[in-house]
């Protein structure tokens, strides 16, 4: 179990290549070891110790609990609930056949390693799309002092910064304009993530009978109950993850009658499914919102050129570097959607002085594309045959 442990803590770690951001990390990281955590704590919880215990005098107790762990047993009866510590409300119900068994907690360790696994594959799809783009670039962008051609001839160890910066800079020229679908990929993977959270939270509902969908801020105001007030008080945790129950245990007398066996059951189990289920309900809230403010942040990206160039240029802002404004606008106003997000991607995987330099060799470099460019059609234009003149004027009349 220890190396389980030393797992989860590592897959909290950053990769060394960031190919997505923050909001994504929440859903891949966060809610993977918030459910893994819980299912992993819900091995252990029942690896040493007991789930269930039951107290039977007339039949052997080994047998009876194990019994009533596996086929479920149900709340205790209105009547009794007052002298019960954990009291359920069992408004609906009318007697034993109707009142929910707790059969279905014997599934909360696999349902959350389901959904870790199911928070899991939007960023294995993304990582699928992405295709090793951003590593292609290399990592020598990350090198936290970099230093000039001039200091390297003078033998002086280093990432040469101007090395670097024209080999990012002619691969990111051959993909010039073939980045739209890429974006278009990460955006729906992003949004395949808000998908999932209506979907899990929807699961969870269905999962634990209909009283998971407010179930933390019943929790909340429960426990801002007085402890008079509670004592006669349904108990929001114990509806869903009831601690103390009633089993009954049907058997065959010696003379061949049928036989019913009552006892009361502590189900030691829910002590903890209650509490990971409390974080669990406040994290995806949580992500519900975040969703919305971040959905709403994308749609303005997307149809915004100046928030695109406002998103680049507030982390590589200068005061003491006027020009780095006037290279970013022209670099993007040469861009695609998609080759903005290329580069707001490299941007993550670089230092910032690199980024500065990176974008003002774009700049240049593209600029003098463009004066090729026009060059080669004032050539054309200039060395236009006489012949040729004519016909296009021919042509014109006829």
């Amino acid at each position: 179990m220890a190396h389980l442990l030393s797992e989860l803590i590592t897959y909290l770690e950053f990769d060394e290549i960031n190919i997505d951001n923050w909001y994504f990390k929440l859903y891949y990281k966060g809610c993977v070891v918030c459910f893994f955590a819980g299912s992993l704590v819900g091995v252990l919880s029942q690896y040493f110790g007991q789930p269930i215990s039951c107290d039977f005098r007339t039949v052997h107790s080994d047998m009876a609990t194990d019994y009533c762990w596996i086929h479920g047993s149900s709340y205790i009866p209105p009547e009794y609930q007052p002298h019960m510590k954990c009291i359920v409300d069992l408004q609906g119900v009318t007697g034993e056949d109707d009142a929910p068994d707790t059969s279905y907690y014997q599934w909360v360790v696999f349902m959350q390693a389901f959904q870790a696994c199911m928070f899991r594959f939007p960023y294995n799809l993304w990582k699928f799309f992405e295709g090793g783009l951003i590593r292609s670039f290399g990592t020598d962008g990350q090198a936290a002092i970099m230093i000039r051609a001039s200091d390297a001839s003078r033998n002086v160890d280093g990432v040469v910064i101007e090395r670097v910066s024209g080999r990012f800079v002619n691969y990111f020229k051959s993909i010039l304009h073939q980045n739209q679908w890429y974006f278009v990929k990460y955006v729906f993977c992003e949004w395949l993530n808000f998908g999932f959270v209506f979907i899990n939270f929807w699961v969870i509902d269905l999962f634990l009978d209909g009283k998971f969908r407010y179930y933390g801020v019943e929790a909340v105001q429960y426990s801002l109950l007085s402890p008079a007030e509670q004592r006669v008080s349904s108990n929001p945790y114990c509806a869903i993850f009831p601690t103390e129950v009633s089993c009954t245990i049907p058997n065959i007398g010696a003379a061949g009658g049928e036989q019913h066996h009552n006892s009361f059951c502590v189900l030691a189990q829910n002590i903890i499914n209650e509490k990971i289920y409390f974080v669990i309900w406040f994290y995806l809230a949580f992500l519900l919102v975040v969703s919305v403010g971040f959905t709403v942040y994308r749609i303005c990206s997307i149809f915004f050129e100046p928030l695109r160039f406002w998103i680049l240029f507030v982390k590589i802002r200068n005061d003491y570097d006027d020009d780095i404004s006037e290279a970013l606008e022209s670099v993007l106003s040469r861009c695609y959607i998609g080759d903005w997000f290329v580069l707001h991607q490299l941007n993550k995987n670089v230092n910032v002085y690199f980024f500065r330099w990176f974008i003002k060799e774009l700049r240049n470099e593209l600029g003098r594309e463009d004066k090729h460019s026009r060059h080669k059609r004032i050539f054309r234009t200039k060395n236009v045959s006489p012949h040729h003149d004519q016909k296009i004027r021919q042509d014109k009349v006829m």
